[in-house]
């Protein structure tokens, strides 16, 4: 019994050091240099209009803030550029709707094992209500995670 306690503790302290040793994935630090980002929204669940003014809105915003949007991924910079992905799941259960919007930036990082640039999640946010109408807080959900994401932006990069 001794030896599984043991064992135990051993693999729950290397457990510990191995999730503060790669960090938080919605540091703010991780933005910092991030020049340039290429948007794509996944929200294939929630009706056409509804997608083409939430993806109006993420333009806007952003180009506002003074972060640059790229038209394509073929534009950025591995080096400086990024990635944001915002999926939007919906579930419709027989009396109730769930939503949630992730906002997860990724950028490329060399491996300094193998010294292969991979395309790495460096920031994240999640959020998610139950028992709502898409159309009533999908909007205001994406704002409020687009600001959480704009404010970690800016404060990285001294704006």
């Amino acid at each position: 019994m001794n030896v599984l306690f043991r064992m135990f503790a051993a693999v729950s302290m290397l457990c510990l050091f191995s999730i503060s040793a790669f960090g938080d994935s919605s540091s703010a630090e991780s933005l910092k240099g991030l020049d340039r980002v290429y948007v794509q929204i996944d929200a294939s669940s929630l009706p056409q209009d509804l997608r083409e003014k939430l993806a109006s809105i993420v333009n806007l915003e952003l180009r506002k803030s003074g972060l640059r949007v790229a038209d394509n991924r073929d534009e950025l910079d591995k080096n400086k550029d990024g990635v944001v992905v915002i999926k939007f799941t919906q579930i419709t259960r027989v009396l109730s709707q769930d939503l949630s919007v992730e906002w997860d930036v990724l950028q490329m990082a060399m491996l300094q094992r193998t010294r292969e640039t991979l395309p790495v999640l460096t920031w994240r946010h999640d959020e998610a209500k139950s028992n709502v109408l898409a159309r009533d807080v999908a909007e205001s959900m994406l704002r409020k995670s687009m600001d959480t994401f704009l404010n970690d932006w800016l404060a990285a990069n001294g704006r």
